[in-house]
């Protein structure tokens, strides 16, 4: 399916090669677009572009799901303690099979780097969907066996306190995340500094040194350092 476009030639032009990325300033470390990394735990889990890991997860603590479906695996080693364990049925492994594409894919993109793009989006994007699915999976199994043992003690309280957990965790964790949800948007703050660049003569060249304004390129079209 990807082949096709990985050998189709650009209107805009040849993708650039690893080795002339390299001599880039803009994809160095303190590039605008960072991409080479000194550490290895940069390149290959947390870079932004090269990265494995969603690069948010890296920057804060991963969701809570993410250890939920860790546990998948010792889960289904106790099936007489978790039955739901059982009910798990062998259509589940495609989220085994999502996960070896986008390993693949994300390996494939290295070895032919820039050719298919940028390795990070065949495995930020998967890997938070495995994570909320494996992570709801989880979730169920751990709840139903907890709910079986408080039924089993015929304890009212620790029934009521289980469930009552259950709905916090379910409806207080999303108010617990700092802006959710979070599509990423740039809000823009300063509307007339945006005008009057575009105002400009389009062979101004801006020099800047923060990040945040290197956003004022698409407006006017020119180069930005």
């Amino acid at each position: 399916m990807l082949l096709p476009y990985a050998l189709k030639t650009s209107e805009f032009g040849p993708v650039t090669t690893a080795a002339i990325a390299r001599q880039m300033p803009i994809f160095s470390e303190i590039g605008r677009k960072e991409f080479f990394y000194e550490r290895l735990w940069e390149s290959w889990v947390c870079g932004e572009r090269c990265g494995l890991a969603p690069y948010d997860w890296c920057k804060h603590i991963p969701p809570f799901q993410a250890f939920l479906m860790l546990s998948l695996p010792w889960l289904g080693r106790w099936p007489h303690r978790f039955p739901l364990v059982r009910k798990v049925s062998r259509d589940s492994l495609i989220l085994l099979n999502i996960l070896l594409v986008s390993l693949g894919m994300f390996s494939l993109a290295h070895i032919f780097l820039f050719k298919l793009h940028l390795p990070s989006r065949y495995t930020k994007h998967s890997i938070r969907i495995l994570v909320a699915i494996g992570g709801a999976i989880a979730g169920v199994i751990l709840f139903q066996a907890l709910w079986r043992a408080c039924r089993r003690r015929q304890n009212r309280a620790l029934t009521a306190a289980t469930l009552g957990l259950s709905l916090f965790l379910l409806f207080g964790y999303p108010l617990a995340i700092n802006s959710y949800p979070n599509p990423d948007y740039v809000q823009a703050r300063s509307p007339a500094l945006y005008q009057f660049f575009a105002e400009q003569p389009k062979t101004l060249l801006s020099a800047l040194y923060r990040k945040k304004p290197t956003i004022f390129p698409p407006y006017r079209g020119d180069r930005c350092w």
